[in-house]
């Protein structure tokens, strides 16, 4: 067997004796996500063949074997530590692996990816607990069925009209769900514009200056860009993404916006969940609300797997899921709570009005549950766009 042919994942692990816990999950994470992407198993098309994904973690086994140590907690980058504290919430039940994007339903109820980047993903809603101070503390319920989302990855987040938008891998779908659906109402491929596959997106909220534009990220080639959305006539949008100009390292994942008012952030900010480097970095963001590439700096260390990212309405937290590091979901306290103490409507006045043009261009039609497009849909046409048929 050639050396290229082996995954990175192989040659990591032979050198994992002795490495910190924190690596070798990392190095786990990643053989799982092959495992999900590799034909044979029928799920993903990868060009690495299982017997070679199994020989990784073999080698992954035979290190953890060795190691005797408990896994550290993460740890915050320069000039966060101190300012910041971060919790493991655990997981939780009825809702299966590996963890997606999350976002908030309400100011007690999160919805959250599951089976992320399967054909047979879908998203399940939680409740939560809070403590005396409003923080998240632990969950009340387990995860229920809200609604199929094939292949969603990092990007969950509510849009214009109340509509659902996500992101799905590795088939580069940008998904969209409409109020009270339970199932895509139309799914698009974002290539050939983006190359690889998208993975998370967010809505620029309200106080910043592009408040409402849609923002967009590709895991394997790391680009960023806005998409521009319009009505099309049914309840969902069309929409055109500009050509990328921008381009992130680290395998980046969810996003979420922070304010300059923040202790450590000198001017407003994204944080970006970095999955293939088990970190959660931050850059300042320009006049567009588009990360600076110079300005990153990581904001935490050691972490299995980052990848669905949102901020708590009434808390200000920062709440990630991880894909692979045990499904997990983690808070991070020391933000100002922002102004409003409501989950956001999908929010800023630019979406509200874009929800309404959409109201009026024409009457909804149901789109029937067992004609949603399929992946081999895609596979067979992955540049044309895909909308959620009409029920007769």
């Amino acid at each position: 067997m050639s050396q290229t042919a082996f995954p990175r994942t192989a040659l990591v692990a032979l050198a994992l004796v002795g490495a910190p816990m924190g690596a070798v999950a990392r190095v786990i994470s990643r053989i799982k996500r092959e495992l999900y992407e590799d034909s044979s198993l029928g799920m993903k098309t990868n060009s690495r063949s299982t017997s070679v994904v199994a020989m990784s973690g073999t080698l992954v086994l035979a290190a953890l074997l060795r190691r005797g140590t408990a896994d550290a907690m993460p740890t915050f980058g320069a000039g966060f530590t101190g300012l910041y504290t971060i919790t493991d919430l655990g997981t939780l039940s009825g809702i299966p692996g590996p963890f997606g994007g999350l976002t908030f339903l309400d100011n007690d109820t999160i919805i959250m990816g599951g089976r992320a980047n399967q054909t047979a993903a879908d998203i399940h809603a939680f409740n939560v607990s809070r403590d005396g101070s409003g923080h998240i503390n632990g969950f009340t319920s387990a995860g229920t069925f809200y609604a199929d989302s094939p292949e969603i990855d990092g990007g969950l987040s509510f849009g214009p009209g109340g509509v659902l938008f996500y992101t799905g891998y590795n088939e580069n779908l940008l998904g969209q769900i409409k109020p009270g659906f339970t199932a895509p109402s139309r799914l698009d491929s974002l290539s050939p514009t983006i190359s690889g596959s998208v993975v998370a997106l967010a809505f620029v909220p309200s106080g910043f200056a592009g408040a409402g534009q849609l923002k967009v990220v590709s895991y394997s080639s790391g680009q960023w860009t806005t998409v521009t959305l319009s009505p099309d006539g049914f309840g969902t949008y069309n929409f055109s993404v500009a050509t990328p100009t921008i381009t992130l390292g680290g395998g980046p994942e969810g996003i979420a916006y922070v304010k300059a008012v923040n202790r450590g952030f000198l001017v407003d900010s994204i944080l970006l969940a970095e999955w293939g480097v088990g970190k959660v970095a931050t850059y300042a963001i320009d006049a567009n609300d588009d990360p600076i590439v110079s300005s990153r700096r990581d904001f935490i260390n050691g972490l299995s797997g980052a990848e669905g990212a949102v901020i708590d309405p009434v808390t200000g937290d920062f709440l990630f899921s991880d894909w692979g590091g045990g499904d997990h979901i983690w808070r991070v306290s020391g933000f100002t709570p922002p102004p409003s103490t409501s989950a956001p409507a999908p929010g800023a006045l630019s979406l509200m009005l874009l929800g309404l043009a959409s109201l009026f261009a024409a009457p909804h039609k149901k789109i029937r549950r067992s004609n949603m497009w399929t992946a081999g849909e895609f596979a067979s046409a992955p540049q044309a766009m895909v909308r959620g048929r009409e029920a007769a």
